[in-house]
């Protein structure tokens, strides 16, 4: 089947570039609608984050990653970034 062309606005690799910030994905492994190799690898190489600010997360699931996880790799983001709350 055939891949359908996204429009300029919306294909990554468009925008991924011009992404500076500090950056946290979190992606199932086993991911069936961004699968590992053909879109969640491109889209983190792409990104114009400096290597030393992009965290990549694969979780042993599918497209669905467990809440649990997000939050916790999303509060050490934050701690990193923030700091600790006091």
């Amino acid at each position: 089947m055939p891949e359908s062309k996204m429009t300029p606005q919306a294909d990554q690799i468009n925008f991924a570039p011009r992404i500076k910030m500090p950056i946290l994905m979190i992606n199932g492994r086993y991911d069936y609608i961004f699968p590992y190799e053909r879109s969640q690898k491109p889209m983190f190489r792409f990104l114009g984050t400096p290597d030393e600010h992009k965290d990549h997360i694969l979780c042993d699931t599918d497209h669905n990653v467990p809440l649990s996880e997000v939050i916790k790799h999303s509060l050490i983001l934050l701690d990193k970034y923030l700091g600790p709350v006091k």
